[in-house]
């Protein structure tokens, strides 16, 4: 994918559904300055978690061998459902978790639940650390535990805020499509890698990413002209499962945690040298018939991964 102007699909989009996927971006991008501000800096080690790969879920044949533009393809080519696939309600419910410093220097953290319609009606319920913590000695077990006992502040778009899903066509070039789209929501502006890389994983931060559009993304990834991405099999702080595939962008590395067979995102990881920049944890979309902003479901700290582990949570 490049960062040039490519020819608008044949398809029905107008003028009001560009303003719209400009809007849903910004809106992704305002979520995690909202909630991050500047990223911690935190050592942290890329072995993390590893898995044997000949006995890892969701094992592609030859991966091994492959490039990470390879085996990006090739995941997108054997994706299978996720659970979200399958309607069974009327709302899509996104949960995310974000760690970062302030300006002030200190450690917080934030837990947002997303509950949202196709039509772009969106009920926020957040959850953040009241009391910030230094950076010394700071522990993520102690922030989630933290967030728990705060209130959520409740946000609502709806009406002329709405802003619908991002869907594909369904026809033609997928990646193509995406693309277009994805440039037409910066105005045609030229782009460094990784804001290229940010705003494809942002798509899974805002919304609900049905197959179709999963293996659009992990295809677009692999066509970016300007970037080799290695990858391994790790897990992300929930000790979860995953193929990490990790790029080079200037001075950062950006590593995206992906489920081996859904495609879904689970994390992303920006690194400056040695030291954690910036992490995302991210829960895949599920249905639900409830609107639920008064009863958030926060992340348990004990899925967390106690921060004695090797390259957790070891501050310098």
């Amino acid at each position: 994918m490049t960062t040039e102007p490519i020819e608008r699909p044949a398809a029905q989009h107008d003028q009001r559904r560009r303003r719209i996927r400009w809007l849903w971006l910004a809106l992704a991008a305002a979520l995690i300055v909202a909630v991050g501000g500047a990223y911690a800096v935190v050592r942290s080690s890329a072995a993390t978690g590893q898995v044997d790969a000949a006995t890892a879920t969701g094992t592609v044949p030859g991966e091994a061998s492959m490039s990470g533009k390879q085996l990006l393809e090739a995941l997108a080519a054997g994706l299978t459902d996720a659970p979200a696939d399958h309607r069974t309600g009327t709302y899509t419910l996104l949960h995310s978790v974000v760690w970062g410093q302030n300006i002030q220097g200190t450690m917080e953290i934030a837990a947002r639940d997303t509950w949202r319609t196709q039509d772009g009606t969106v009920h926020y319920a957040e959850q953040r650390s009241k009391d910030n913590m230094p950076i010394a000695g700071f522990d993520p077990v102690k922030t989630i535990q933290a967030i728990q006992a705060q209130p959520p502040l409740i946000m609502d778009f709806t009406g002329e805020n709405r802003t619908p899903d991002l869907a594909l066509s369904g026809t033609g070039d997928a990646v193509k499509e995406l693309t277009w789209y994805v440039q037409s929501s910066r105005q045609w502006q030229p782009a460094i890698a990784r804001v290229r890389i940010d705003e494809l994983a942002g798509i899974y931060m805002s919304q609900y990413v049905p197959k179709h559009m999963r293996q659009a993304i992990l295809r677009a990834l692999a066509a970016q002209p300007d970037v080799e991405f290695s990858h391994e099999r790790s897990a992300d702080i929930q000790g979860r499962a995953a193929i990490a595939f990790s790029a080079k962008t200037d001075n950062e590395t950006i590593t995206l945690y992906f489920h081996p067979e859904t495609g879904d995102l689970l994390a992303k990881r920006s690194m400056i040298g040695d030291r954690l920049f910036g992490y995302t944890l991210l829960e895949p979309a599920v249905w639900t018939d409830r609107a639920g902003p008064q009863n958030p479901q926060p992340t348990p700290a004990s899925t967390i991964i106690p921060t004695w582990l090797p390259g957790v949570g070891t501050l310098t």
